[in-house]
């Protein structure tokens, strides 16, 4: 039904919650890569985490930008944060519950960048009687630079 409403130019739902193809679990080994998600970084998505039009500031407006030092926008940590959440809850699922999230921002992405979430596996250690993993998690730009960098916890189901 969704193919017949999307060729007649209706709206349609997006797909469903696609959950990595390896996701947490008691024998994850350390050392597995996650698969990334990549995203590209548009001036109209920061706009609406924003809050723009009726907030105008250097992560969504030019002349907020350009009044506070920067050539354009720069995009806000918390949109960032969410492209690493991202990752870290398709990997989890609901054993992200309890879970930890530190992120460090380590440089300027802007506008029309492509950001790659990447992760891998650096930790398992036992907590009673459930099976806490640690993630390494960054973000890089289509330069190959990481513009975000941190640690993720969660159980394993």
């Amino acid at each position: 039904m969704a193919a017949t409403e999307q060729a007649a130019g209706l709206p349609v739902d997006p797909p469903a919650f696609r959950p990595q193809p390896v996701t947490a679990g008691r024998d994850v080994e350390v050392g597995l890569e996650l698969e990334p998600i990549t995203k590209v970084v548009t001036l109209d998505k920061s706009r609406l985490y924003n809050g723009w039009p009726r907030i105008r500031n250097r992560h969504c407006d030019y002349r907020a930008a350009q009044t506070s030092g920067l050539r354009e926008p720069n995009i806000n940590g918390g949109q960032l944060t969410e492209y690493a959440g991202e990752l870290f809850i398709k990997f989890f699922g609901t054993g992200y519950l309890g879970g930890t999230l530190s992120l460090n921002f380590l440089g300027f992405v802007l506008p029309g960048d492509v950001l790659t979430a990447r992760g891998v596996v650096a930790e398992r250690r036992l907590e009673g009687e459930r099976v806490r993993l640690v993630l390494r998690l960054w973000l890089e730009n289509q330069r190959g630079e990481t513009v975000l960098a941190g640690t993720a916890s969660g159980f394993a189901p």
